[in-house]
């Protein structure tokens, strides 16, 4: 495996690649992009353990997301608050 420089796996991403990193783990990369950080993080500790807890994270938050009941944004809808007289 390259190893692109040594690091403590504890320690912060490399900095230039942080952006590529969330973008990755949120979707919104494109394919180099993606391809760039994976390749990246596949050689750097680092940066291999900020993208997966940085998935990992995601996922928890995606999988806690509640919509709110229907009854409750009407309610938010036709509050007093909307119109101030």
């Amino acid at each position: 495996m390259l190893k692109l420089h040594k690091d403590d796996p504890e320690g912060p991403p490399c900095r230039h690649m942080e952006r590529f990193l969330q973008k990755t783990a949120d979707g919104s990369a494109n394919v180099f992009e993606h391809w760039y950080a994976k390749s990246h993080a596949n050689g750097c500790g680092r940066c291999n353990r900020f993208l997966d807890r940085l998935i990992e994270t995601l996922g928890q938050l995606k999988r806690a997301k509640k919509d709110p009941e229907s009854d409750v944004m009407e309610r938010l809808a036709q509050g007093s608050w909307r119109n101030p007289d």
